[in-house]
């Protein structure tokens, strides 16, 4: 799946006109070929299920890909009545935890506090997610 706007620069960087270009986007919205809700939604599902990120990222990803600002604020507070945040930033550590227990307490605690918020977690998360997984060593 891509966004209407992903799929408009591509055709842009294959010289197409740009009447043409917003006509086929058009009938292939019109067909529901292209659809950004279900694009956004699919993406978000995905990413959480694969790597999960925290809102922040989630949102700039979905902006990087053309994504309306009203269909990714839709999407996102879809995900947070779905899933628990704690929950998914904890499913994010998890694999990097074996790792970090081998670091003295300060550094595996800063390491996964830098990892999360690369992820797009909120800081109040993060440390309550760095401060219960790595007591569990």
């Amino acid at each position: 799946m891509h966004s209407r706007r992903e799929l408009q620069l591509k055709l842009r960087k294959k010289s197409y006109d740009s009447e043409v270009i917003e006509t086929v986007l058009d009938r292939l919205q019109e067909v529901g070929l292209i659809n950004d809700e279900q694009f956004a939604q699919a993406y978000v599902e995905s990413r959480q299920r694969r790597r999960p990120r925290g809102p922040r990222l989630l949102q700039a990803e979905l902006q990087a890909k053309g994504v309306d600002r009203d269909i990714i604020a839709a999407t996102l507070a879809e995900l947070e009545g779905e899933e628990d945040p704690v929950l998914a930033a904890e499913r994010a550590l998890k694999p990097k935890l074996r790792g970090l227990r081998k670091l003295p307490p300060e550094a595996a605690k800063q390491k996964a506090s830098q990892f999360l918020l690369r992820r797009g977690f909120p800081y109040g998360i993060v440390e309550k997610v760095v401060s219960s997984s790595l007591l569990d060593t």
